[in-house]
C-alpha cells in the first residue's frame, strides 16, 4: 500500500487537533478554521477577505463560517458605540467548541412560543369546525351565526399575520443583542423582549376581534 510523508518545511502553524478529529464538521470548515487559526491577529477576517485569498466564493465562505458558528468553534457578537448604535458584528475564533450562549433563542421553546403553538391550536379548532355555523347561512333565523362566524374566522387570519410580525420583531431585536462583556445586561434586556413579545401575543387576540368585530 502506498506511503504517505509529511515534509515539514519553515512557515508552518501549531494548532489543536480537535477540529481535525470532529466528525460533525465538514472538510470545508475544517479547512477554514485551519486557515483562519493560521492568519495574524489583524488579518482582513471579513469574508470578503477570506474570499481573497481563497478559490471558493464568498457564499462559499458564509456557509463554512455558518457551520463553524453553529459548532461553537466561532461566537458572533454585536457590540455597540457611545451612542448605543450597533457596529459590526465581532467574530472570536476558538480552536475547541464555545458552549451555547444562555440567552433565549427562537430554537429553544419558552413562554411565547407556548403562547404562539396555543393560538395555532385555536385556528385549526375553529376552522375545522366551520362546516357547522357555515351550514346556518341559508337559514334566515340562524344567519347571524354563519356571518359571526366568517368573523371570527377573518380576525383569526388576521392574528395569524400579526404573530408572525411580532415574532419576526422579536427575532430582530434578539439578535441585535450585544454582550460586549455585559453579559448580565444582554439577559436582562433578552428578558424585557421576551415579557414585551408575550404581552404583544396576548393583545393580538383583542386587536384582531376589534377589527373585524368579532365575538
Amino acid at each position: 500500500m502506498p506511503i504517505f510523508r509529511v515534509e515539514k518545511n519553515n512557515g508552518y502553524t501549531v494548532m489543536s487537533n480537535h477540529h481535525l478529529r470532529n466528525k460533525e464538521l465538514s472538510l470545508k470548515a475544517k479547512g477554514l478554521l485551519s486557515q483562519m487559526l493560521s492568519l495574524p491577529d489583524d488579518w482582513d477576517y471579513t469574508l470578503k477577505g477570506l474570499a481573497f485569498i481563497n478559490k471558493e466564493q464568498i457564499d462559499a465562505i458564509r456557509e463554512a463560517v455558518k457551520e463553524l458558528e453553529t459548532a461553537g468553534y466561532i461566537v458572533r457578537s454585536r457590540e455597540r458605540d457611545e451612542k448605543g448604535r450597533l457596529r459590526g458584528a465581532d467574530y472570536v475564533i476558538y480552536e475547541t467548541p464555545q458552549p451555547a450562549s444562555d440567552l433565549p433563542t427562537l430554537e429553544n421553546p419558552t413562554l411565547d412560543m407556548l403562547v404562539i403553538y396555543g393560538r395555532m391550536i385555536q385556528i385549526y379548532l375553529v376552522t375545522s369546525l366551520g362546516p357547522i355555523p357555515l351550514s346556518t347561512m341559508a337559514n334566515g333565523e340562524w344567519r347571524s351565526m354563519g356571518q359571526n362566524y366568517l368573523k371570527s374566522l377573518l380576525a383569526l387570519a388576521f392574528q395569524a399575520f400579526l404573530i408572525m410580525v411580532c415574532v419576526g420583531i422579536y427575532a430582530v431585536l434578539i439578535q441585535s443583542i450585544g454582550t460586549g462583556g455585559d453579559i448580565s445586561g444582554a439577559i436582562w434586556r433578552a428578558m424585557g423582549y421576551t415579557v414585551l413579545l408575550c404581552f404583544c401575543l396576548f393583545k393580538t387576540g383583542s386587536i384582531s376581534n376589534a377589527v373585524f368585530g368579532a365575538h
